[in-house]
C-alpha cells in the first residue's frame, strides 16, 4: 500500500467508527459502547495522522496522549487531560470490575459532555491531515 492508501484507511475506519458511536449514542441505551467507539475512532486518527507525517506505522497501542505525541500533533494542557480521560474508554483488554464501574459512569450527561469533547478534538486532528 502506498502512504496516501494508508492515511486514507485509517481515515476512513475513524469514520466508520465515528458514524457507529453516533449511532448507539443516539440509541440512549449503551452510552459506554459509544464512548469506546469514540476512542477507537481518534485512535485510528491519530495513527493515520502518525503515517501521514512519519510515513511509517505507529505502535500498536491505545494511549491516545502517547499515539499524540509520536505523531507530533501539539495540544493544549486541557486537550492532553481531555485525551486521557478519552484513553480509559478502551475497555477491551480491562477488567471485569473496571468496565462495571465504567458502566455505571457512563450516562447520559457524561456521554454529553465527552461527545462534545471528543467533537472538538477529532476537528482539531481532520485539520492536521491538511497541513
Amino acid at each position: 500500500m502506498t502512504q496516501e492508501e494508508v492515511v486514507a484507511f485509517w481515515k476512513q475506519t475513524s469514520d466508520k467508527d465515528w458514524e457507529f458511536s453516533q449511532e448507539i449514542y443516539a440509541g440512549g441505551k449503551r452510552y459506554d459502547y459509544a464512548l469506546f467507539f469514540i476512542h477507537l475512532s481518534l485512535e485510528k486518527l491519530l495513527k493515520g495522522l502518525h503515517y501521514h507525517r512519519k510515513d511509517s506505522h505507529p505502535l500498536a497501542i491505545h494511549d491516545l496522549v502517547e499515539l499524540a505525541k509520536r505523531a507530533e500533533i501539539e495540544m493544549s494542557q486541557s486537550q492532553v487531560s481531555d485525551l486521557k480521560e478519552l484513553s480509559s474508554f478502551n475497555l477491551s483488554a480491562r477488567y471485569d470490575d473496571y468496565k462495571k464501574n465504567f458502566y455505571k459512569k457512563a450516562n447520559k450527561e457524561y456521554a454529553d459532555l465527552w461527545f462534545q469533547k471528543a467533537t472538538e478534538i477529532r476537528i482539531v486532528l481532520i485539520s492536521h491531515f491538511s497541513l
